[in-house]
C-alpha cells in the first residue's frame, strides 16, 4: 500500500467522511489497491451515515443495482432522498424517476416534478427531459416545450431531431413546423442523417420553410450519402427529372439502385428504374419482390404517400 493511500486511510479510521469516501472509491475501482466491493460498501456506508451526500448516492446505486449488498429498491430511494436533500445534483434526478416511474415510492407526479426540477435548474440535462414529460402527461404542453428546448439545446443531435419531430407533430408539444425545422437544421448541421431527410421533406413542402427544390435535394444527398434510403430513393428521382439539382441519368440509376439494394420498396421503381434501365417491367418486379423475400420473409412495404416524395423512418 503506498504512503498516500496508507495517509488516507488512517484520515478514514479517524472518523474523516471525505478520506471515508475516497478510501472507498479507492477499494471499488481497484486503484493502487486491491480491488474490494466489500470494504467499498463498509467505508461508502461510514461516510454517508456522517452526511457525505456522494457517498449517500453511492449508497443508493450499490442497493439499484445489487452490488455488494442485496438488491433493496427501498434503501435505494432513501438513501438518494437523503442525499437530495443534502444538495446531490445526481440524487435529486435520481429521485425524480424514482416519483415519476413508481420505483418504491407512491407515483406522485408533483414530487416528480419537484425533484427533477432542483436539479434541471442546475442544469441536468437528463432532469430536464424527466421534468419535460412530467409536464406532458399534465397537460402543460407549453411547459414541457420550454423544458424540452433547455433540455435539447445542451444536448446531442438526436434530442435535437426527437424535439424537431415533437414539434412537427405536436405530440407533447405546442405544434410548430417552424421551430421543428429550426431543432432539424441543428441536429442535421451535426450530421443526423433523418434531421437531413426531415429537413428535405419540409422544403420539398414548404411546411414550416419557403419552398426550395436546391435545398431539399442537398439536404437529401447529405442523408443519402450516409446511407438512408428512402433519401436515394427521392433524390434519385430528383436527378431523374432534373428537380433541384442537373437531371442525370446515370446517378439517377445509381442511387435508385442504392435503395433498391436496401429491400426498401417504392412504387417509382416499378416503372421509372425500367425506363432508365431499359428492362422487362415484369422482371423488376419480381426482382424486387425476391430481395424483400430474402431480407426478412415478408413483402415489400408500399409506402403511402401525401407528397411527391415519400418519409419513412
Amino acid at each position: 500500500m503506498s504512503q498516500k493511500v496508507s495517509v488516507v486511510r488512517v484520515a478514514a479510521l479517524r472518523g474523516d467522511a471525505g478520506a471515508q469516501y475516497k478510501l472507498a472509491m479507492l477499494y471499488r475501482a481497484g486503484v493502487v489497491v486491491r480491488k474490494n466491493v466489500a470494504g467499498a460498501i463498509k467505508w461508502f456506508r461510514s461516510a454517508a451515515e456522517q452526511g457525505h451526500s456522494t457517498a449517500m448516492l453511492e449508497m443508493g446505486d450499490c442497493y439499484a443495482n445489487g452490488v455488494g449488498v442485496e438488491r433493496d429498491d427501498a434503501d435505494a430511494a432513501r438513501w438518494y432522498l437523503m442525499s437530495a436533500r443534502g444538495g446531490n445534483i445526481e440524487a435529486q434526478f435520481r429521485l425524480g424517476w424514482c416519483y415519476e416511474f413508481a420505483v418504491v415510492v407512491v407515483d406522485c407526479r408533483a414530487d416528480a416534478m419537484r425533484w427533477y426540477k432542483k436539479a434541471a435548474l442546475r442544469a441536468h440535462v437528463a432532469a430536464q427531459f424527466g421534468l419535460a414529460r412530467c409536464h406532458r402527461d399534465a397537460g402543460h404542453l407549453g411547459a414541457a416545450g420550454a423544458w424540452w428546448r433547455r433540455a435539447a439545446d445542451h444536448s446531442d443531435a438526436e434530442s435535437q431531431f426527437d424535439l424537431g419531430e415533437r414539434f412537427e407533430t405536436g405530440e407533447g408539444v405546442e405544434r410548430d413546423v417552424a421551430e421543428a425545422a429550426e431543432w432539424y437544421l441543428r441536429a442535421a448541421k451535426r450530421g443526423h442523417r433523418m434531421a437531413q431527410f426531415n429537413l428535405g421533406v419540409l422544403y420539398c413542402t414548404g411546411n414550416g420553410v419557403k419552398k426550395d427544390r436546391a435545398r431539399m435535394a442537398a439536404w437529401w444527398g447529405k442523408a443519402a450519402r450516409q446511407g438512408h434510403a428512402q433519401s436515394q430513393s427521392n433524390l434519385a428521382v430528383c436527378y431523374e427529372v432534373g428537380d433541384g439539382v442537373p437531371m442525370s441519368r446515370a446517378t439517377a440509376v445509381r442511387y435508385f439502385q442504392l435503395a433498391a439494394g436496401q429491400f426498401v420498396y417504392d412504387p417509382r421503381f416499378d416503372l421509372r428504374r425500367v425506363f432508365l434501365d431499359g428492362g422487362d417491367e415484369h422482371t423488376v418486379r419480381m426482382a424486387l419482390a425476391d430481395a424483400a423475400e430474402d431480407s426478412d420473409g415478408s413483402r415489400p412495404q408500399c409506402v403511402p404517400r401525401k407528397v411527391k416524395f415519400g418519409r419513412v423512418r
